[in-house]
């Protein structure tokens, strides 16, 4: 007798862009006695007030309901999608990425009239993740899986060589793992954590390369198992080798980062934009230089370049590039060391692209850019 939770969201591990959309009631007597219900939403191991949030709602005919995804976005994202793991050790390959995973408490408490209470408590993981209701949701491990795109049960990533990448795995408990190269016979042991681990498979160098140099991949397709538990989870990791480009990394629908490079070839344009003239006319016609003043102009860069071909899986992996609330270029060349501050945040001009078409077996695709707007001249402040 008590609380009786008749709607929630039924993954293990929740979307928090997809609502989170709670129904409860209490089946402890009447309900036309229940006056009000007060839902707190909080961070497990909660460190400040601001980790709180608490709604009061009213019944109808004895029921409560409430979509908390507005609640619970606020309270995982407030890192505003930044990343923040840089490497500082070089030999370090493995991190924990406490912004893309959090667990949350939600604490239920039903009043009746005659100051009579009832209370429960739920426990829900999220991910930064948005599902889609008209794709296609393949079969997935419950204890392991990647924060990538599948096109069928086995996931793909795409590495380029010379540039860092890293692959977001995410974990239901801690658990040592071990990756075997199917194609090299190589194996690695990892140890995991409950949440979301980046595991680097480069950092861009080649002296200490991460994931690369320790299970050495080959250009091409590299089969990957992640065995533990006598589980295994299958990874397909394609390997291109190393060419200078424009490398880009985007937060993904899943909820990690996706990386792409874009071809070489690549055009630029200027965007200017005049400031205010201000009235210079003081002169006689034969001594005057100019009627007007400018006080300066605004300038922005815009880059035209191209994703080079790709495949269909590829594809659904860059489309993400277009809708990603949080992209960066990489402003350095390829085998240099890699540092977070070389990532600066650039902007994908809207507008639409084609990102599927069943008739073409590889596709190629423009990519509009703005970078930061540039530091100009100007008159006075």
């Amino acid at each position: 007798m008590g609380i009786v939770i008749t709607k929630q969201p039924g993954e293990n591990v929740k979307n928090a862009y997809n609502n989170c959309v709670l129904e409860f009631t209490s089946d402890s007597g009447d309900v036309t006695k229940i006056a009000r219900a007060v839902v707190k939403v909080m961070r497990q191991g909660l460190v400040n007030s601001a980790d709180i949030f608490t709604l009061e709602l009213t019944p109808i005919a004895g029921k409560f309901y409430v979509n908390l995804k507005d609640v619970v976005t606020t309270i995982v994202n407030q890192n505003r999608f930044n990343d923040s793991i840089n490497i500082t050790t070089p030999s370090v390959i493995l991190y924990t990425d406490n912004d893309l995973f959090h667990e949350l408490k939600i604490e239920i408490v039903i009043k009746r009239d005659l100051g009579i209470t009832e209370q429960t408590e739920l426990y829900y993981n999220f991910l930064l993740s948005a599902k889609q209701i008209y794709r296609t949701d393949f079969a997935k491990s419950d204890n392991l899986f990647f924060l990538t795109k599948s096109s069928d049960n086995i996931p793909k990533v795409t590495l380029f060589d010379g540039f860092p990448f890293d692959l977001s795995i995410y974990s239901s408990a801690r658990r040592e793992v071990t990756i075997r190269n199917i194609r090299t016979g190589t194996t690695f042991d990892i140890n995991l954590v409950k949440g979301v681990n980046r595991l680097f498979f480069s950092n861009g160098q080649l002296e200490t390369c991460g994931l690369n140099c320790i299970l050495p991949l080959n250009d091409g397709i590299n089969e990957l198992q992640f065995e533990f538990d006598e589980e295994i989870v299958r990874l397909d990791v394609t390997k291109k080798e190393a060419d200078c480009g424009l490398y880009v990394k985007f937060f993904n629908k899943d909820g990690a980062w996706s990386y792409w490079r874009l071809k070489k070839q690549h055009s630029e344009n200027t965007k200017t934009k005049a400031l205010d003239l201000i009235n210079n006319d003081f002169e006689n016609i034969d001594t005057a230089t100019s009627k007007d003043f400018l006080t300066g102009k605004e300038a922005t860069r815009e880059i035209i370049a191209s994703t080079g071909r790709m495949t269909k899986h590829e594809l659904e992996v860059v489309a993400d590039l277009f809708s990603s609330p949080k992209v960066y270029l990489y402003n350095s060349e390829h085998f240099q060391h890699y540092d977070l501050d070389k990532w600066i945040e650039i902007n994908v001009q809207a507008g639409t692209s084609e990102t599927k078409n069943t008739r073409n077996h590889f596709h190629e695709l423009n990519v509009k850019i703005d970078l930061p707007q540039e530091y100009t001249q100007t008159y006075g402040s």
